[in-house]
C-alpha cells in the first residue's frame, strides 16, 4: 500500500482522476484501497482502518465483510471482460488431467502425508487450530511439493509422474508445429522441465523472478520457430507478457489461486491468438492436490477473486478443511 510509485501518483493534482486495472481485486485488497486512495483518498479511511475494517475480516472468509466494499465500489465501476471485448478470439480449453504416481512416489507421499497430519493433530490439541497456522501452512506446501515434482527439492530419487506426462505429450505437439507454456509454482521445477525439454530435443527457454531480458525472451519465442516450449514461474508469467505464438499451456501444480493461473493462461489467449487454445492443469491423484480440487467445488468462493495469494486462501481453511485435505 505504501510504495513509492504509489505515493508519487496519489500526489499529482488533477482536476479529474481515472484508474484503470485488469484486476482491481483479484491481486490483492490493498490494491483496492490504493486505487480509491488515489480516485477519492479516504473514501475507504486510511490504510490501517481499511486493513481492520475489511482486509483482515474478509481474507479470513467473511463474506458479510465483503459486501460492503462491493456495493461501495459498484458507482464507481466499469468493467468490461474480454469475452464482450474480444468476440473474435478463438476459443479456449481448459481441462483436468489426473496423473497417477508410481507406486514407491505414492508411498512415501503418504508416509510423509500421515507424519504431518499426526504432527498437526497433536499442535492443535496443544495450541489450538489458530495458532497453529504456519505449522498447516507449511505442511500443505511440502505436501504440494511431494505430490507434483519432490525430486526438485531432493525429496525423492525418482523421475515424478508429472515430468513423464510432459515428456509423452510436448515431443508430439512440438513436432506438429505447436507451441507451448509451462507453468509451475516451485524455482526447482523450472529447471528440471527445462533439462527434460532439452533432452528431448526441444529447444525452449526459461523465465523467473530472477530473468532480467524478458522482452528478448518472449521476441524469441514468439518469432523463432526452433522454440517449442517457455518455462516459467506462475507468477512471473502471469504478468505483462504476451506469448500468442503458444496454443497449449500446461500448469504443472495448481493450487488455491485461479486469478493467477487464468492471468498466466491468458498470456496466450489475447489479441495475436490465431488458434485454439487448450490448458491442461496437471493434479496429483490421490494425493492433496486432488481433494483441493473437490474442497473447492464443496466450497464455491474459498479462492474468490479477492484472494492474493495461495497463503491467504489457506487462511480461510476450518479445522474440517485441514482433516478433508491431510484425509
Amino acid at each position: 500500500m505504501g510504495t513509492q510509485t504509489r505515493d508519487a501518483v496519489v500526489a499529482l493534482r488533477a482536476r479529474r482522476r481515472l484508474a484503470l486495472s485488469g484486476t482491481p481485486m483479484e491481486n490483492h485488497l490493498g490494491e483496492l484501497w490504493s486505487l480509491f486512495d488515489f480516485l477519492e483518498p479516504e473514501f475507504f479511511g486510511g490504510s490501517t482502518e481499511f486493513t481492520r475494517r475489511w482486509k483482515t475480516p474478509i481474507e479470513a472468509g467473511d463474506e458479510d465483510a465483503l459486501r460492503d466494499p462491493k456495493a461501495r465500489i459498484y458507482p464507481f465501476m466499469l468493467r468490461r471482460k474480454k469475452a464482450e471485448v474480444l468476440a473474435d478470439l478463438p476459443p479456449r480449453t481448459e481441462q483436468t488431467a489426473l496423473v497417477e504416481l508410481e507406486p514407491e512416489h505414492f508411498k512415501a507421499y503418504d508416509l510423509r502425508r500421515l507424519e504431518l497430519k499426526d504432527k498437526i493433530e497433536r499442535a492443535v490439541a496443544r495450541d489450538g487450530f489458530a495458532k497453529s497456522g504456519m505449522l498447516i501452512l507449511a505442511a500443505l506446501t511440502e505436501l504440494r511439493r511431494l505430490a507434483s515434482i519432490p525430486e526438485a527439492e531432493g525429496e525423492w530419487s525418482g523421475v515424478s509422474a508429472k515430468r513423464i506426462y510432459l515428456r509423452e505429450n510436448l515431443l508430439d505437439l512440438v513436432e506438429s508445429g505447436h507451441k507451448a507454456l509451462i507453468f509451475t509454482n516451485w524455482l526447482a521445477s523450472v529447471d528440471l522441465v527445462a533439462e527434460d525439454l532439452s533432452g528431448l530435443g526441444i529447444g525452449n527457454l526459461v523465465m523467473t523472478g530472477a530473468t532480467f531480458d524478458r522482452a528478448g525472451l518472449v521476441e524469441r519465442f514468439q518469432s523463432d520457430p526452433t522454440i517449442g516450449a517457455f518455462t516459467m514461474t506462475l507468477k512471473t508469467g502471469g504478468l505483462g507478457l504476451t506469448l500468442t505464438a503458444a496454443d497449449y499451456v500446461f500448469i504443472l501444480d495448481p493450487w488455491w489461486n485461479r486469478a493467477a493461473e487464468a492471468q498466466a493462461i491468458d498470456r496466450t489467449h489475447r489479441i495475436g491468438q490465431v488458434n485454439p487454445v487448450f490448458c491442461y492443469r496437471l493434479i496429483a491423484k490421490g494425493t492433496i492436490e486432488e481433494r483441493m480440487l473437490e474442497l473447492q467445488e464443496r466450497k464455491a468462493g474459498i479462492a474468490s477473486a479477492v484472494l492474493a495469494s495461495d497463503a491467504e486462501a489457506a487462511k480461510r481453511l476450518d479445522a474440517d478443511d485441514i482433516t478433508f485435505l491431510l484425509g
